[in-house]
């Protein structure tokens, strides 16, 4: 608990941040349904250029990361989850070959995000999204995205992404987890996406693996979808993300028995909408 009363702390006080504090940071600890009291953590600076780096007039450069961190109860499963959480949110902002420890100004000059938002707020997302949304008991569930913004250009652009973890087990979801163990869950599961993607544009949609994890977002009431608005849309949305929801109705008959999705939950219908 120590350690994380620190990592509050480094949240609001980063040496040279600008607006520090946002209306995450004022959240106070909250279950959103698994089961444990989540925290956000926001580090944001900001970084003046030089004049001759500013032609545009774009003002400072800004760095921000947003991530979860369970506050309550301390025990070695959630601190297990709080160091899987910090690893890979270093690893996804190196990934964007941003600026190692978030405490020096970016070269180019670029602004550099990532958010990760729990399964209780919005995700990352430029498309409808859940505003009362639950997360399955015992599993920490969000949707994040990056985001690069190089200064004078029209839009930036990121990746979108979903990150699951069973805090019992220590580990991240898999497919068996979720559906029963047979291949008819995979076309079912592809049918539900395709039939909620908007009009295709002229030259098509892109062909997605939606049978894969790493898009996935759970939630009580379905199955959560985090793309690029490109991926998802077909439109480039100034680099957005894109948000979907296949409600667990549409997936019942294909579910896990004593997986985890809880058979109360197979009914939901409909996904709430900001």
């Amino acid at each position: 608990m120590k350690r994380l009363m620190m990592l509050l702390g480094l949240a609001l006080l980063l040496p040279g941040a600008g607006q520090a504090q946002t209306d995450e940071n004022k959240l106070p600890p909250t279950d959103y349904g698994a089961g444990y009291k989540i925290v956000i953590i926001h580090q944001h600076q900001e970084h003046t250029p030089g004049p001759e780096d500013d032609p545009f007039g774009n003002g400072p450069i800004k760095l921000d990361r947003t991530y979860p961190l369970i506050a309550s109860p301390p025990t070695p499963d959630t601190q297990a989850f709080n160091t899987e959480m910090q690893r890979r949110a270093a690893q996804w902002w190196a990934a964007m070959d941003a600026p190692k420890d978030n405490s020096t100004a970016a070269d180019p000059v670029t602004d550099y995000s990532l958010d990760c938002e729990p399964v209780g707020l919005p995700p990352p997302a430029d498309s409808p999204s859940p505003d009362d949304a639950r997360m399955l008991p015992g599993v920490i569930s969000m949707a994040c995205g990056t985001y690069v913004y190089p200064h004078g250009a029209g839009h930036g652009g990121g990746e979108f992404w979903g990150f699951n973890w069973i805090i019992s087990a220590h580990r991240d979801i898999t497919a068996s987890d979720v559906f029963a163990p047979n291949a008819s869950w995979r076309a079912a599961l592809t049918a539900a996406a395709n039939a909620i993607r908007p009009a295709a544009p002229s030259w098509g949609l892109q062909k997605l693996d939606f049978t894969d994890p790493s898009h996935w977002v759970l939630e009580r009431g379905g199955l959560g979808l985090s793309y690029s608005y490109w991926q998802f849309a077909g439109y480039i949305d100034g680099g957005c993300g894109y948000f979907a929801l296949i409600p667990w109705s549409k997936l019942a008959p294909y579910l896990r028995k004593g997986g985890i999705v809880p058979q109360g939950d197979w009914s939901a219908t409909a996904m709430p909408e900001n």
